[in-house]
Parts: C-alpha cells; sequence; structure tokens
C-alpha cells in the first residue's frame, strides 16, 4: 500500500478511543516510509517510558544494519529524543512532538538544519486499516524547510511517515 493510503487511510486514536494514556505509546515499531534503514530488514523503532518520559530509541541501524541509538540501549546515551505528549497544550494524549537534535553531532553538515528545528516533527498515534501506528509529519514539523547537502527545500506535509506497531 502506498503512502498516500496510509495517509488516506489514517484514523487518529483520539477518534475511536478517547481516553488514551502515554503509556499507550509504548512498543515497538516498524518504520514504514522513512529513508532511515531501508535496507536493514530487522531495524525497528522502540518508545519506552523511563522516569516518567517516553524515550525514542532504534535498533538495526547504519550502513552495517547492527547499529543502536537510544537510552534503552545505553541509559547515559547522550542521543534521547523524547516523545511530549500533554493534554495542557492541547494537542491531547494521542498526539505528541518530539525533536532528532540530539543524533545530530555539532560537526555534521545535518546540524545547522537540526538547529534551526529540521528535525522536529509532530506524531499522531492511530489506526490504517486496523494496525496501529503513529504518523509522523515532515522535517520543521511538517512546514518543510531547507535541507543539506545544499540547503534545497523540502515540500511540508501533515502526513509524511508512519510507524506500525510490531510487539509490545
Amino acid at each position: 500500500m502506498s503512502k498516500a493510503l496510509w495517509c488516506s487511510s489514517f484514523t487518529p486514536l483520539s477518534v475511536v478511543q478517547p481516553s488514551i494514556t502515554p503509556s499507550m505509546w509504548t512498543g515497538v515499531y516498524v518504520d514504514k516510509f522513512s529513508p532511515d534503514d531501508q535496507d536493514c530488514p530487522d531495524s525497528f523503532r522502540y518508545i519506552d517510558i523511563r522516569d516518567g518520559e517516553l524515550e525514542i530509541s532504534a535498533s538495526g541501524t547504519g550502513e552495517d544494519c547492527k547499529e543502536v541509538w537510544g537510552r534503552r540501549f545505553n541509559s547515559t546515551d547522550t542521543v534521547n529524543p523524547i516523545l511530549e505528549v500533554s493534554e495542557e497544550e492541547g494537542l491531547g494524549l494521542g498526539v505528541g512532538k518530539t525533536s532528532f537534535i540530539s543524533k545530530v553531532p555539532s560537526n555534521d553538515p545535518m546540524y545547522e538544519y537540526a538547529q534551526k528545528g529540521a528535525l522536529n516533527f509532530t506524531l499522531t498515534a492511530g489506526h490504517v486499516n486496523g494496525t496501529n501506528v503513529i504518523m509522523w509529519n515532515s522535517v520543521y514539523d511538517g512546514e518543510g524547510g531547507a535541507m543539506p547537502p545544499d540547503g534545497s527545500i523540502v515540500k511540508g506535509k501533515n502526513c509524511d511517515n508512519f510507524w506500525f506497531f510490531k510487539l509490545n
């Protein structure tokens, strides 16, 4: 099924289940449409609750498909994207915000763009044809913007990627 069909078939979890808790985000996911790790069939994403925060990690990544990142694998790792969900922001617990800025070292060409919000995203929990998923918007929190290597403008999208639930 194409990304366009996934996007058009998406139903936010808040529509079908108004009572959402932060723990409902936790689990093991497969990254469906991101260009990251497309050649790594055993690449997984994780959302775990640790010390009251939803932490994002990954395994089976990188050129050799054997790299890991995030606090699931190293409790002191500086790479620690946090998924923030809060009813106080008016978004409801089925919508969260995260940034992958902690994944980018200061000497990386992406660093300048990350500092300007390139790796900020809004995530929405929901379903596609009965499958539990997390829908991601595009770079710059769905607004789009300049990206390396040459500052080319990437179009903003409200629906750009999905993680689908694998295990819990």
